[in-house]
């Protein structure tokens, strides 16, 4: 028996492929717990653009609440699809 393992970079952020040599890997801290999200180069652009610890607390808290948010709905996605295949 012949097996294959493919290993594919999915976009964090809008679910689909990122191509091979495209794309990164973007690793932050929030409260002291550290996460690494893959992004494809519009998505890490964007993410590298997004508030700093300069802009006020109002917009800071609310951009790492939806990265926050993100990160769980992405984990339980990938959850579902693992069940949905058998492999989880």
């Amino acid at each position: 028996m012949a097996r294959k393992i493919v290993v594919e970079h999915i976009d964090d952020i809008d679910g689909t492929p990122i191509k091979k040599g495209k794309g990164e890997t973007i690793a932050f801290s929030v409260d002291g717990v550290d996460y690494e999200i893959d992004l494809k180069d519009k998505n890490a652009k964007e993410f590298h653009t997004a508030p700093s610890p300069t802009t006020s607390s109002t917009q800071l808290e609310s951009a790492v609440g939806s990265v926050g948010r993100l990160l769980r709905w992405n984990r339980r996605r990938r959850a579902r699809e693992q069940r949905k295949s058998g492999n989880g």
